[in-house]
């Protein structure tokens, strides 16, 4: 689904030729706020997570097609949640990306062995969020 705000970026999902499904999973209601502001921003909707488990529960109800998921999420971590994604659900092309607050390229093999797609630092801005969907977009194109 997609709604009509002022794009400071120019993007339209419609011109791109789909509409994304977009899961947010993040335990701060203040980071998952800003994701879903600058996600309407961008012509896009999504739903949220506070933890893996509803990660999981959300994709046995619904499919995505890109999820922005916290590292360092109580519960269930972003590691953990990514493994049981691709394990659970391998037929899917799920393009996940990974959110941390610490410096995370000393554990990028790590990253990318549980089947993370890319990882972003914390805080993110508007032109970040807006590059991922487009990495997105050209991956789920071929």
């Amino acid at each position: 689904m997609s709604i009509t705000y002022n794009n400071p970026l120019g993007t339209n999902p419609q011109e791109q030729g789909a509409s994304l499904r977009i899961l947010v999973a993040d335990d701060n209601e203040f980071i998952q706020t800003l994701m879903c502001t600058f996600l309407q921003h961008l012509g896009y909707m999504a739903d949220v997570a506070y933890n893996g488990h509803e990660v999981l529960n959300f994709l046995r109800k619904s499919s995505y097609d890109l999820i922005f998921l916290d590292l360092n999420m109580p519960i269930m971590n972003g590691i953990e949640t990514t493994k049981a994604i691709r394990q659970e659900y391998p037929m899917l092309n799920i393009y996940i990306i990974g959110l941390t607050a610490h410096s995370a390229y000393e554990q990028k093999y790590e990253f990318q062995a549980a089947g993370l797609n890319q990882f972003k630092r914390k805080p993110l801005l508007l032109a970040d969020i807006n590059n991922a969907i487009k990495d997105c977009e050209r991956e789920r194109r071929g």
